[in-house]
């Protein structure tokens, strides 16, 4: 069950047996639930086997078994699924009982800023930052959650961090440049423009 993630029959058969042999076993069942949720489409019983990926990782999470790849497999499975309040109380879960894990903050913001609970968006956001000064994927969510609460001159200052952790990195300049011209600073707008 160790390397790289089987992609076929096989490392099902595999997981399952090793269950077979020791049904509790995690290592397995992580695996067995993984293998499940990428089965392509069209393979018959598809969402049978989404069911029971579905239950490998809630029982996980229930026995606090899981990584946050786990959970974000879960939270995923229930967004697929229409679930995004099934999604959110996931991720909430799995934050309180293990702070600090910044990939499930990031998701759990996205949920926040999707449901119209901006300021918890950029709250968590802003914690994501903190510990994590490089992060420019929460970055730039934080300054996209800024501007969409009307704050451009916040946003314009996490754009610029953006942009001085990569200065070639034409995505910054431009974003940088969008709040720059709400905030009718033309020139300095036009300058990260050009730079882009």
């Amino acid at each position: 069950l160790q390397g790289a993630l089987p992609r076929n029959d096989k490392g099902e058969e595999e997981a399952r047996m090793a269950l077979a042999l020791e049904p509790l076993r995690v290592d397995a069942r992580r695996l067995l639930a993984q293998i499940l949720l990428i089965q392509p489409p069209e393979k018959e019983g598809r969402e049978e086997r989404l069911q029971e990926s579905e239950k490998i990782y809630r029982d996980l999470l229930s026995e606090g078994e899981v990584d946050p790849a786990s959970v974000l497999a879960l939270a995923g499975l229930q967004m697929d699924r229409g679930d995004t309040d099934a999604a959110r109380a996931t991720l909430e879960g799995y934050r309180s009982s293990h702070p600090g894990s910044s990939s499930v903050e990031l998701h759990l913001a996205r949920i926040y800023q999707e449901s119209g609970r901006g300021e918890d968006a950029i709250a968590l956001l802003r914690g994501v930052v903190a510990r994590e000064k490089d992060n420019r994927e929460a970055l730039g969510a934080l300054a996209t959650a800024l501007e969409e609460a009307g704050r451009p001159e916040e946003a314009a200052g996490i754009y610029q961090q953006m942009v001085d952790l990569a200065p070639n990195h034409p995505y910054g300049h431009y974003r940088l440049a969008g709040a720059l011209l709400a905030l009718k600073r033309y020139r300095e707008a036009q300058a990260h423009l050009f730079e882009a």
